[in-house]
């Protein structure tokens, strides 16, 4: 009766190790993703959220004019678009 109890104990105990191995290796990366990856998939990549405010120059004067802009806000020059 004693061996049967040490070979189940036995068992239980080699069970239990190669579970934690198994759980190691593949629950430990599963975490990693995880903890890296929700701050993106819930608050989404902050570059998409924010709209890119392009800048550029007036020819005339160099004063800065944004993307919006038809004329130069200092010398009132009209703004022409390159195609992109």
């Amino acid at each position: 009766m004693k061996k049967t109890w040490r070979w189940i104990i036995f068992l239980a105990c080699v069970v239990l190790s190669i579970l934690s191995l198994v759980l190691f290796f593949v629950g430990f990366p599963l975490l990693l993703f995880f903890l890296i990856f929700p701050p993106i998939i819930f608050f989404g990549d902050s570059n998409k959220s924010t709209k890119k405010q392009v800048s550029s120059y007036c020819m005339i004067c160099g004063s800065r004019i944004q993307e919006r802009d038809n004329f130069c806000s200092n010398c009132g020059e009209k703004i022409e678009r390159e195609e992109r």
